[in-house]
Order: structure tokens, then C-alpha cells, then sequence
């Protein structure tokens, strides 16, 4: 029975308020793979960022930085700018996400 409950519980959520913030996340992503390599680079940077964050900190951290700060700014000012913005692990990601810069073609 907790099986019925579960998938009753998961069509609920469905059609509500979840469901159709997922099904905008979903078109927002299919919509990248229209756009320009920087908006690839933007959500590769996000994704990496994510991992043991939240997502709502990574997209404040993101707007602060702006787009093009994880492309632009030196990896030290990087470094500096994401620790100063609260987020914790600075250290740890920057490696991950010099390699994807370094990878980058503009």
C-alpha cells in the first residue's frame, strides 16, 4: 500500500504548484541546447556548484558573480568573491571549475 500512497502522493504534487515549476525547469533546458556556448558554460558551472549546496544559493551566487565572472575573472578573484558571497567550498570546486574554463571555447 505504500506504493499506492507514494505514486498518489508523487500525481499530486504533479499537478500543483511542483509540477509546473518542473515542467518550466525542463523547457528552460531544452531551450540551452539553442543557445550560445556561454550559457552552456553557465549551467555547467551552475551544476558544479550545486553539488553539496543548494540550488538557491548557487543561482544568488550566480547572479552576483554575473554570467561571465566564472569565465573573466582570475581564478583568485574567483576564489575570493565566491568565499566573501558565503557560499562554503570555494576551494574545493575551483579546481573543477578552472578545468572547464580552460576547456572553454568562446
Amino acid at each position: 500500500m505504500v506504493g499506492a500512497d507514494l505514486v498518489g502522493r508523487v500525481n499530486e504534487l504533479r499537478g500543483g504548484k511542483v509540477g509546473k515549476l518542473i515542467a518550466r525547469r525542463m523547457r528552460e533546458f531544452k531551450d540551452i541546447a539553442h543557445k550560445g556556448n556561454e550559457e552552456w558554460f553557465s549551467e555547467l558551472c551552475y551544476c558544479v556548484l550545486t553539488a553539496r549546496s543548494s540550488a538557491k544559493n548557487v543561482m544568488r551566487l550566480q547572479e552576483k558573480i554575473g554570467k561571465n565572472g566564472f569565465l573573466f575573472l582570475p581564478q583568485q578573484n574567483l576564489t575570493r568573491k565566491i568565499r566573501i558571497l558565503g557560499y562554503k567550498g570555494p576551494y574545493k570546486k575551483r579546481p573543477r571549475i578552472l578545468c572547464i574554463t580552460e576547456n572553454f571555447e568562446t
